[in-house]
């Protein structure tokens, strides 16, 4: 309970400061640290109950590409082309490099 009021706190302030300033991309902004600051206390926290449980290496690549999507998506959003080759290229990555996890879903699910 601790880590989330600790994120939700740092939510309000960063949006009474922001907010006036750069509207609702001032909240997502806010939002978005908020979130991070909340994932990193939980994470450290749940390293304390069991060392392996969820470790933080898990979730930086898909941030990393999360965050790439999100910087493609504003650099060409005036290009829908661009931005469909790179959604079709995204799908191909992940279906490429996740093949046996989506077999193993596919499989089970029948």
């Amino acid at each position: 309970t601790y880590n989330t009021l600790v994120a939700a706190t740092i939510n309000l302030i960063l949006n009474y400061i922001l907010i006036p300033k750069f509207g609702y991309v001032g909240a997502a902004y806010t939002s978005t640290i908020a979130y991070l600051i909340s994932l990193l206390m939980h994470s450290r926290y749940a390293k304390k109950i069991e060392k392996e449980l969820f470790p933080l290496r898990y979730f930086i690549l898909p941030i990393i590409f999360l965050s790439a999507a999100v910087v493609v998506f504003y650099c060409f959003e005036s290009s829908f082309i661009i931005r469909m080759l790179f959604i079709i290229g995204g799908i191909l990555y992940v279906l490429l490099t996740e093949k046996e996890l989506l077999r193993k879903l596919v499989i089970n699910r029948k």
